[in-house]
């Protein structure tokens, strides 16, 4: 079914382009020189001018700026927006280096329209796993995401596909160049890249520097999009792991999940032994908690009264919160903090000594410091090791997050709703 549904998704655009307009003509002139000569005694020959043909001069017209954007050859990218701090103009792999600006404008076409499909996708994930939808009889179905696409009946699938096939074949009729009547993969000149025309309620800008912030913003939140949909899929398509025992990566703890597997580029846990295995998962578990509460905390602190601005919602960025925070509300702060981590540290570390820095406890789990109030913690080991995947997928997506957020806030000091809009 899903290698129909592709073939489905690609056969629309192929179908659907319309012919470009050519540009260019040739003008050449010939000119005959004719020359007077004066009367004089002895009649003078006269040679006859010679010919002069001009060389043939291609007509091509001046650059005309679309949506206020001019090609810049002198610019990263032709001047294309998308080029923010801290990083600035970010091509590590060199894709854009020493191309032409039919590439370049592909490329971010590319981008532009891979982001549009993340953002759905991130919140498609969230929609569907949460709200009833028409496909389960307007019931809230509890099949992750995932597995959803495979249980779609053809009457609902089929208009899908037709639908994206129409919106692609569009897409290609409006902004590319009909196959044969150029070279392949060309878009046409006067095409910005993802401006299709698509515009019902008018939210393009007329202003040419409105218009180039408003994509930048597109550009980002697209960019956090496709890791956020990758980590989804990643983090929500895991599989009950086997228990503690050598003959597994990382001694059999938890994690491992599919498309990746066995996930360790950097070679962190190769030849290590079992402590270090486990404080590193200790380490990894720790941080994802934290960056869970973090991103949270973004949100909330930027969007809600909260006791350290006396319940008022105050509206200065969350990065610079913390500064602003007087000395009476984060002095119980730290010392919560404090307490925690030496319930931790008691907990699952053993004392330190000359031997034994940096040990954990041979009757520790990673994590576990038996904080359960509410009694969530399964019984099944089975069951267990599952909850505890899908807590450091969650951990690994939030940390993510995190310094997106907190790298978005640096960049044009803005709050991170204020970012998306709200």
């Amino acid at each position: 079914m899903m290698k129909l549904a592709i073939l489905a998704a690609i056969i629309g655009p192929t179908t659907a382009f319309a012919p470009s307009a050519s540009i260019g003509a040739f003008s050449t002139a010939l000119h005959m020189t004719d020359e007077t000569t004066a009367t004089i005694e002895e009649p003078v020959a006269v040679a006859a001018a010679p010919i002069v043909e001009e060389t043939p001069i291609l007509l091509v017209p001046a650059a005309v700026a679309i949506n206020g954007w001019s090609a810049d050859a002198d610019l990263p990218c032709y001047g294309l927006p998308g080029a923010i701090s801290p990083l600035g103009f970010f091509d590590p792999l060199g894709f854009s280096k020493d191309t032409d600006l039919n590439t370049v404008k592909r490329l971010r076409e590319a981008e532009i329209m891979h982001g549009r499909v993340s953002m759905m996708a991130a919140v498609g994930y969230l929609i569907g796993e949460s709200t009833p939808t028409i496909t389960y009889g307007m019931d809230v179905h509890h099949t992750i995401a995932n597995n959803q696409l495979p249980e779609v009946p053809w009457i609902v699938l089929f208009p899908f596909f037709l639908a994206i096939n129409i919106a692609e074949a569009l897409r290609a009729a409006t902004g590319w160049v009909t196959p044969g009547l150029g070279p392949l993969f060309t878009l046409r000149g006067k095409y910005y890249p993802g401006d299709i025309g698509f515009d019902p309620f008018g939210l393009k800008p007329k202003d040419a520097k409105d218009f180039a912030n408003m994509q930048t913003k597109e550009l980002s939140n697209g960019r956090l999009a496709m890791l956020a949909a990758a980590g989804v899929i990643n983090g929500w398509s895991s599989d009950a792991v086997s228990p503690l025992g050598d003959a597994f990566p990382c001694y059999g703890l938890p994690g491992t999940v599919s498309p990746l597997g066995f996930f360790d580029p950097l070679g962190f846990t190769k030849d290590a032994d079992l402590n270090t295995v486990k404080r590193l998962r200790e380490a990894e578990i720790m941080h994802g908690r934290v960056a869970m509460m973090a991103t949270v905390g973004y949100l909330i602190g930027e969007s809600t009264p909260t006791i350290a601005y006396g319940m008022d919602v105050h509206h200065t960025i969350a990065n610079s919160q913390l500064l602003e925070i007087p000395a009476t509300v984060l002095f119980p702060f730290f010392l919560a903090i404090n307490i925690s981590e030496s319930v931790r540290a008691n907990t699952g570390w053993v004392e330190p000594g000359p031997d034994s820095l940096f040990t954990l406890r041979e009757n520790y789990y990673p994590g576990d410091i038996g904080f359960d109030p509410i009694g969530l913690k399964p019984t099944n080991a089975n069951d267990f090791a599952n909850m505890q995947t899908k807590e450091l997928s969650n951990g690994r997506l939030a940390m993510l997050a995190a310094a997106g957020m907190c790298a978005q806030e640096l960049v044009n000091g803005q709050g991170i709703l204020e970012n998306l809009g709200f």
